[in-house]
């Protein structure tokens, strides 16, 4: 594999991980992805067609329907889902390329993606968005001719024969299948707009000051997947969680949503083994306005006071604790 096949592979994941989360890991060997896969991502190339698989957040057996422009330097790809080998993606998800990224599907036949959740709760991107993980291309009706980094497929895997004319799709279905069975599942956040599913979703509730700009949507490189400011803030107020009134953290926010000065409520979150004090949203609607003060309250005193309970409109459901 040359030089500008492992490169793309990097630069995929660290944009991934930094414009994506604005973690900042602490090399380059081991780079966070959790907004994205919900795991550590261990960088280590040239993967084989294994790894690929392993790393996957989803795998899916999907037919080509079309593609079109996102922003300005990106591109979107929907493919209908025939099989699901891991994870619980929809029937019809959405692929996203980075600038520069070049790939090509034909409608005709059926293809194994393997694919990393776009579970960034600030992303632009379909809420059934999905990353390529590499150039794989994996024809399922002619597996003779998929590639890895531009060469035969059967150069980088170890434990199945894809120059055998003999190699049928449900075998490697199969084999996918067993491969990926201890996978980690996508990470996800709050996707309703139920207040009470909000906060009894967050580990933290606080009011906090906006302090300190950290990084505003005019310096990202690029705003096709997401416009966000960073913030240095002030609790000066805890409604719920384990945190401390004076702590200061740097908060993700949508862009041009707050204002230094300002004093916010937010359910928010940790974000990043690297970096303890960036959190982010747990939900897109997880900045607060002041009138909703009494009703957060309210159902924090709820969840307190019966923990498998939460308040809902018409009395009390079961839930599961959040652990």
């Amino acid at each position: 594999m040359n030089r500008s096949h492992i490169m793309k592979v990097v630069i995929v994941l660290i944009m991934t991980a930094l414009l994506l989360t604005a973690c900042n890991p602490p090399n380059t060997q081991h780079i966070q992805g959790n907004s994205t896969s919900g795991y550590e991502m261990g960088v280590r190339l040239p993967w084989t067609f294994e790894d690929v698989l392993m790393y996957a957040t989803d795998v899916v057996v999907a037919q080509y329907v079309t593609r079109r422009p996102f922003g300005q330097h990106s591109m979107e790809l929907e493919f209908i889902v025939h099989d699901r080998i891991f994870g619980d993606a929809a029937d019809r998800i959405f692929v996203y390329l980075f600038s520069g990224e070049r790939r090509s599907f034909t409608t005709d036949t059926q293809y194994l993606l393997p694919l990393v959740k776009i579970s960034d709760v600030y992303s632009y991107t379909h809420e059934d968005g999905f990353m390529f993980l590499t150039d794989l291309t994996l024809d399922l009706n002619n597996p003779q001719s998929a590639t890895l980094y531009n060469e035969p497929l059967n150069q980088h895997s170890t434990g199945m024969n894809f120059n055998s004319r003999n190699l049928a799709k449900d075998s490697i279905i199969s084999y996918a299948t067993e491969v990926t069975q201890n996978n980690t599942p996508a990470r996800g956040y709050i996707r309703s707009d139920d207040l009470t599913e909000i906060i009894t979703g967050s580990p933290y509730v606080v009011v906090v000051d906006i302090t300190e700009i950290r990084r505003l949507v005019n310096m990202q490189a690029s705003r096709d997947w997401i416009e966000t400011d960073i913030y240095y803030v002030t609790v000066t107020e805890v409604l719920n969680g384990n945190i401390q009134v004076g702590d200061v953290l740097r908060v993700v926010f949508f862009a041009d949503t707050v204002f230094l000065g300002e004093t916010h409520i937010i359910s928010i979150e940790p974000d990043c083994p690297y970096d303890p004090y960036l959190h982010t949203f747990t939900s897109r609607h997880s900045l607060h306005t002041e009138d909703q003060l009494p009703e957060i309250l309210q159902i924090i005193a709820d969840q307190q006071m019966y923990p498998y309970l939460i308040h809902h409109t018409d009395g009390f459901t079961e839930i599961e604790i959040r652990l």
